[in-house]
């Protein structure tokens, strides 16, 4: 028999899982980079900033949403775990946000066991099992409900929670080092200018040898071509003299 020692104990340590990572599933967040957009690149970035202004802000929003897109179906996690309050930008990650851990717990038990939720058992406020009403603890239904907390109950919360601990902390990870990985992306996108601003460099140079030996050639007349060329057939020629010598 599950004596309710046994059954309190293992709710406790539900109850102790669902406090510890409160923030992850009943803290309201959103994806705005308040940091990030204030921070002022062009003096850091003057290439990057001349040719697209602070548009550049906006495309490094859109790539990096698509990222988090990505990363979640990496993961296996669903896109509609963010879970958005009413018309604003505000969410809760996963679906128990401003929800008690006792109802969280109920509807853990329903989604899991069929039935509504607990019919035999009662958990109070302060997280403590009692039988309801007339129930005693040595009924069967009592027991299998007790038997659900002491066996699966655990297990059950951590798999519906471990994915909305980890999105949480992903975000938060992330809009921590935002204007960090902003610069990081801006630093790839100045060193792409400033390769093609070297090779345009070296194409002008390229280009304005060309215009400068052009314009010496126009420059050369035709007595001056008929001077060169006999100065090449007398060095030939004494060359050949020297030799049959």
């Amino acid at each position: 028999m599950i004596t309710l020692v046994k059954a309190n104990k293992e709710l406790k340590k539900v109850v102790d899982y669902l406090e510890e990572n409160e923030s992850a599933w009943d803290k309201q967040r959103n994806l705005k980079l308040y940091d990030a957009a204030f921070y002022d690149y062009k003096e850091d970035f003057p290439l990057t900033f001349k040719k697209y202004g602070e548009n550049e802000f906006t495309d490094f929003c859109e790539v990096e949403y698509d990222g988090f897109l990505e990363w979640l179906t990496d993961e296996n996690i669903e896109k509609n775990i963010l879970h958005y309050i009413g018309r604003t930008s505000s969410f809760y990650v996963g679906e128990y946000g401003g929800e008690g851990i006792v109802g969280i717990i109920n509807d853990i038990y329903n989604n899991n066991v069929y039935g509504n939720a607990f019919n035999y058992i009662n958990i109070s406020s302060d997280y403590k099992i009692t039988p309801f009403g007339e129930w005693k603890l040595i009924d069967d239904e009592v027991q299998d409900e007790l038997n659900y907390i002491v066996s699966n109950l655990f297990d059950d919360v951590k798999a519906v929670f471990e994915p909305i601990i980890k999105v949480a902390n992903y975000i938060d990870d992330y809009k921590a080092y935002q204007v960090s990985i902003f610069k990081e992306y801006l630093n790839y996108e100045e060193e792409e200018l400033q390769s093609g601003k070297t090779v345009q460099m070296e194409y002008n140079h390229q280009t304005n040898e060309i215009k400068v030996l052009k314009n010496k050639m126009k420059r050369i007349t035709l007595d001056d071509w008929q001077t060169y060329y006999s100065m090449i057939r007398y060095r030939k020629l004494k060359i050949w003299v020297q030799n049959r010598r």
